[in-house]
């Protein structure tokens, strides 16, 4: 398992997640939070929180996943 500043390196070196323009690096939080995003996995969310359906499950979006739900709750966990 890789640590959140090994990632941000790497995606920097690879010229991903850029920065805001002034700022010489991705901050941490920033990285975390794109890391643990639940729209990764297909979560609908709002200001933050992922909506639920009138059942209360999550409401899943009309977009292709990058993660699995298993594999964003386990970086969720590990984050």
């Amino acid at each position: 398992m890789a640590s959140i500043s090994a990632i941000r390196t790497d995606w920097q070196t690879r010229g991903l997640g850029h920065p805001r323009e002034g700022t010489k690096r991705l901050a941490h939080h920033h990285l975390e939070h794109m890391l643990t995003n639940p729209r990764l996995c297909g979560y609908r969310t709002y200001r933050g929180e992922i909506l639920l359906d009138d059942a209360g499950q999550p409401v899943i979006g009309e977009w292709e996943t990058i993660n699995t739900v298993e594999a964003w709750e386990a970086v969720c966990a590990a984050v």
